[in-house]
Order: C-alpha cells, then sequence, then structure tokens
C-alpha cells in the first residue's frame, strides 16, 4: 500500500509540477529553453561549437550513468548552492545544455540559469529518457 501512495504521490507532484511550469511560461518547449534531443546531439558533435553539458539529477540517478561528456554535476535537489559549487562553471555566453531524467527539473534550472544571465542555457526535453530513446548512448 505504501508503494501505491508513493507512486500516486509521485505521478501527481509531476502532474502539479508540469501543471505550474506551463502556468509559468516554461513549460518543456516554451521560450525556447528546450531543444530535442537530435539537436543536443548535433550540437554535441559540432567541433565549432563549445558546449557545456550539465547533469542536474540525484546522485542515484546519476550513478546509474550519465551522458558521455557531462562537464558538471549539480544535483537539482541542492540547486542553486550544487551549481554555484561547480569547480569549472560554465561561462555566461556559453552554449549549456543541462539534463534530468525527463526534464522538468532541468528546465526549473535552465530557466533560473536564464535570469542569472546565461543566454545559451537550453534545456534537453525529455531528458535522459528522450536522450536514450533518440540513440544516444550512456556513459556508466
Amino acid at each position: 500500500m505504501k508503494l501505491i501512495r508513493s507512486i500516486a504521490n509521485r505521478t501527481t507532484f509531476t502532474a502539479a509540477v508540469t501543471v505550474w511550469l506551463t502556468a509559468a511560461g516554461c513549460g518543456l518547449r516554451a521560450g525556447g529553453i528546450s531543444i530535442p534531443a537530435d539537436m543536443a546531439k548535433t550540437w554535441l558533435t559540432d567541433t565549432g561549437r563549445q558546449v557545456y553539458l550539465l547533469d542536474v539529477r540525484g546522485s542515484g540517478e546519476v550513478a546509474q550513468g550519465t551522458i558521455p561528456g557531462a562537464d558538471g554535476i549539480a544535483s537539482y535537489w541542492d540547486w542553486p548552492g550544487s551549481f554555484r559549487a561547480l569547480g569549472t562553471p560554465p561561462r555566461k555566453d556559453q552554449t549549456i545544455i543541462v539534463y534530468c531524467a525527463r526534464g522538468i527539473r532541468s528546465a526549473l534550472a535552465t530557466r533560473w540559469l536564464r535570469r542569472q544571465g546565461y543566454t545559451e542555457a537550453y534545456n534537453l526535453a525529455g531528458g535522459v529518457h528522450a536522450w536514450t530513446e533518440a540513440g544516444g548512448a550512456i556513459q556508466r
């Protein structure tokens, strides 16, 4: 019974956050801050583009694997302190792709980054899930 309540609570929480994001004007694609996985793959292989890949998942999720080339890991649950604690943070004008498991936490982190002046911060729409569905590799 506890498991059922836990799943129901997560589903309710996810739905509530999605509704809030949409109402706040930063839905997963609103405002041009999200990019699909295939575009992220193109940007990461473009030798002329310096991309900072930022993982905002929790440590348990990160232990399951990351997108190859991740430059920083800053858990959204400790945000913004975990971002500020990065050894080598991205430049304000650098392209940043932020990702999490499904794209909700990374959308919030991307919105925060843009408010801080990171003009080229983008959310990976659908997160790691969309990345792997598009054939993207995971480094374990």
